[in-house]
């Protein structure tokens, strides 16, 4: 008894430093990881914070990091005061890609803003252009700043770039007409050969890096003409493969029905192709300064033009001009515009109405293809999923322009991207697409031939 009453006493205090020494063991581990995250992307989420807040209060951060096949995000807190002097809170969500995705470089994907809302890719690169000239800005009194400057200012740049994004559309929506005004089918999946385009421009910018180093030149031209052919391939193997079957074996009204099905079914299958073929993640081009000229500065604000809006622009009107001459000079481009017009008459008079229909096809999935290529060398991004909502954006444009009209297509391409340049100058980037396809309604109710079509007999 008495060695046992001896022995408690002794290993107490054993025991209670193993259950502080476990304690802490728990705790290190939790307080660590959450303590301070990596500066690598602490520092990126900071410099966008630049375009909210150039001197944030009160600056806190909470870090998600993730695994390298996994997504993380950092999130910073900041406070202001209102008229009244009460306090406001305003946060800021960086969403980084996996590092396995992006070969181990930390790159933004999304941002959440209480402000402004969630924004995209193209949003963030308007961030970019917004930081850079904030920063110019902070050493300019305030009273030098002129709203009315700014305004202005700002208004032409949300133009240009609504230049280069209809110029986008037109492509596509130019591909929609040729296509129905030779078949009376309407190829929904020309919105996947615009994605299909923008993987093949991918794929020759990684030859391109790997071969020509920094040789810009060769790699932009390399990857549109690869976009170019790949999309007219799909284009001619999609009427081969699916609707010119049909066409022989389907007449009369059920035609038009069995055609969209076929274009649905067609545009699901390319897409689900793709992404099992490239997988389900983005792939990004690194963001390069010094690609902007300067048009034109006041303090707090500055207008740049890229050389992408320049390319994109100049280069859809040459293939629009370009096409035009083909469809009034050449043999093939007048059997298109007779076919479009009465192929029974045509087919009299010794037009291949099939070959013509094939031809109308290459020209319009190459079209899209290469406004892919366009897409993903001045935006930088590509995924399985990009050229869904482009299709249907494109197809409203066709069908605003009216149904046959070429000229009509590129100037409904034009209208859409400056319909959604509007939304998100005035912080509606959520509800562009409303306002895109609410447009589409509003014409249609009041014009159904759309704005340049005609009433066909």
């Amino acid at each position: 008894m008495v060695q046992r009453a001896t022995a408690l006493p002794s290993l107490r205090p054993r025991v209670l430093l193993g259950l502080a020494l476990l304690a802490l063991c728990l705790v290190l581990p939790a307080g660590g990881a959450a303590a301070k995250p990596p500066s690598e992307p602490w520092q990126l989420c900071r410099t966008l914070l630049v375009a909210f807040e150039l001197a944030p209060r009160d600056l806190v951060s909470e870090s998600r990091i993730g695994a390298p096949a996994e997504p993380s995000a950092i999130r910073f807190q900041w406070f202001d005061r209102d008229e009244a002097g009460r306090h406001r809170e305003h946060f800021l969500v960086c969403h980084f890609l996996p590092l396995d995705q992006t070969d181990g470089r930390w790159q933004v994907a999304a941002l959440d803003n209480d402000r402004y809302g969630h924004f995209e890719r193209y949003d963030i690169q308007q961030l970019y252009k917004l930081m850079h000239a904030r920063l110019r800005s902070t050493d300019a009194p305030a009273e030098a700043r002129d709203p009315a400057a700014i305004a202005w200012l700002h208004a032409a740049q949300q133009a240009i770039n609504a230049l280069s994004l209809g110029a986008l559309y037109g492509l596509i929506a130019i591909g929609f007409t040729l296509a129905y005004a030779a078949s009376g089918v309407m190829n929904l999946a020309l919105g996947t050969f615009f994605t299909f385009g923008a993987f093949q421009a991918f794929f020759a910018y990684l030859l391109g890096e790997a071969w020509f180093g920094q040789g810009w030149l060769a790699v932009v031209l390399a990857g549109l003409l690869l976009a170019l052919l790949a999309g007219g391939a799909a284009g001619y193997a999609s009427w081969k493969a699916a609707f010119a079957p049909l066409a022989s074996r389907v007449a009369g009204a059920q035609r038009g029905q069995a055609a969209l099905v076929v274009a649905t079914g067609l545009l699901i299958a390319v897409q689900e192709a793709i992404r099992l073929g490239q997988g389900p993640k983005t792939r990004w081009l690194p963001y390069r300064s010094g690609n902007a000229i300067t048009l034109a500065e006041v303090p707090g604000y500055e207008l740049v033009l890229s050389r992408g809006h320049l390319v994109v622009f100049l280069c859809s009107l040459a293939l629009a001009a370009l096409l035009g001459w083909y469809l009034r000079r050449t043999r093939a481009g007048l059997s298109l515009r007779a076919v479009a017009d009465d192929p029974r008459a045509a087919a009299l008079l010794g037009v291949s109405v099939a070959g013509t229909t094939a031809g109308a096809f290459l020209l319009s999935g190459a079209l899209a293809g290469v406004a892919g290529g366009f897409a993903f060398l001045h935006y930088g991004a590509v995924n399985f999923h990009l050229g869904l909502i482009t299709g249907f954006k494109a197809l409203t444009a066709t069908l605003l322009g009216g149904i046959g009209s070429v000229g009509g297509a590129l100037l409904a391409g034009f209208l859409v991207a400056f319909v959604e340049a509007i939304a998100v100058s005035l912080g509606q980037s959520q509800w562009k697409d409303l306002w895109v396809f609410g447009l589409l309604v509003g014409v249609l109710v009041l014009r159904p031939n759309g704005l340049f079509g005609r009433e066909r007999g």
